[in-house]
């Protein structure tokens, strides 16, 4: 039977934690009905892969295959590092997500690449810097443009409190470290350092996910329990079925009296300022007078939806209207997807038949029969 160092005990310890988050991820996302959210399909999708990530570490550890776990970390970052950062994004798309599958399909083929061309290089024992540094460059240049996003974006502030985004941005430092220190061929017991820091800091970062996940469960369980509650008229009609008072959330990161002040605001402003087709999140929230990060949380943990899903919502039923709207049927569909706020027909045609289950020529065509 083979011994294991203390270090080895400890990256076994790291990777078995990592590997029963991301199993409790796919099973509590498995326990939704609909799984219609795109930010829920995406954290599956993180989850498969941080899931694969210690499968294949653990075999490598099993067959003491040290030397390639550094390696083997390099490799999965070309698919860990986009998925994080489109995990942050506070204001997902469905034209987004399309575009979210083509980029994952290519970080697969470029992790399954990068593992070859490593495993090549450690098994017959070649030179490591002429291929290792090309491989290494563009995952540099992923990591940095995924940070500058982070940045630009707000995506650090996007998560639902300021551990999570302290963890993220420590997460990117040692990520950009352990790139470089591969790159320059450093002293291996900074390199290994940096490794432990980056296991540890992505247990708690996929913990805070966990948790992230398990409380949308609960409450998606209490929605479906309420879901034949009648509506008060006081409430916005189709966010009626998803609200939660705000008292339950007093215990989180913003106080309850903040959250029913935001509530009151939104209610509050004409739908006519959500036809803006250059409306954000960041407009939004000045708008109302509070923060980008107090949006995004009021939203996901008050209506059950996010900034793009709740906009799209108000859009489509004024579309819905205007279609239904006999001094309207001269104009064209795209006019009217343009008059309610879509930059272009396709975000249109997918927004209106995510929420009516048809595209809108069909809507009117059944109408007007």
């Amino acid at each position: 039977m083979p011994s294991y160092s203390l270090n080895e005990l400890l990256i076994i310890c790291i990777f078995t934690a990592l590997l029963s988050l991301s199993v409790v991820n796919i099973a509590v996302i498995t326990q939704f009905k609909h799984r219609e959210s795109t930010a829920l399909k995406i954290k599956e999708q993180y989850s498969i892969i941080l899931l694969s990530f210690c499968l294949v570490h653990l075999v490598t550890l099993v067959l003491q295959a040290d030397f390639f776990s550094t390696h083997l970390t390099i490799s999965f970052l070309y698919l860990l590092c986009p998925v994080i950062y489109y995990m942050g994004k506070a204001d997902y798309k469905y034209v987004f997500y399309h575009k979210f599958r083509f980029i994952l399909y290519g970080c697969y083929a470029a992790t399954l690449l990068t593992f070859i061309v490593f495993f090549s290089i450690d098994y017959f024992e070649l030179d490591f810097h002429p291929i290792g540094t090309i491989i290494d460059l563009p995952l540099l240049g992923i990591i940095l443009y995924c940070s500058y996003l982070f940045i630009k974006k707000g995506i650090l502030f996007s998560f639902n409190n300021f551990w999570t985004s302290a963890v993220l941005t420590g997460l990117t430092i040692i990520t950009l470290l352990l790139i470089i220190s591969c790159m320059i061929d450093y002293y291996i017991v900074s390199l290994r350092l940096l490794y432990y820091l980056f296991l540890i800091l992505l247990t708690c970062l996929s913990f805070s996910i966990t948790k992230s996940i398990i409380g949308q469960l609960i409450q998606y369980t209490q929605n479906s329990q309420t879901e034949h509650t009648p509506i008060k008229h006081s409430q916005p009609v189709e966010l009626a079925n998803t609200h939660t008072p705000a008292s339950f959330y007093a215990k989180n990161t913003i106080e309850s009296n903040k959250l029913n002040q935001i509530h009151l605001k939104l209610v509050d402003t004409p739908d006519t300022f959500f036809y803006n087709p250059d409306l954000n999140l960041r407009k939004l929230a000045d708008h109302l007078g509070v923060s980008s990060y107090e949006m995004s949380f009021f939203f996901s943990n008050q209506y059950n939806t996010n900034f793009n899903q709740y906009v799209n919502t108000k859009r489509v039923l004024k579309a819905k209207q205007l279609l239904l709207d006999i001094n309207h049927a001269h104009r064209s569909i795209k006019d009217i997807g343009q008059e309610v706020g879509f930059n272009s027909s396709a975000s249109f045609y997918r927004a209106f038949k995510e929420h009516l289950k048809m595209p809108p020529s069909a809507f009117r065509k059944q109408k007007n029969n």
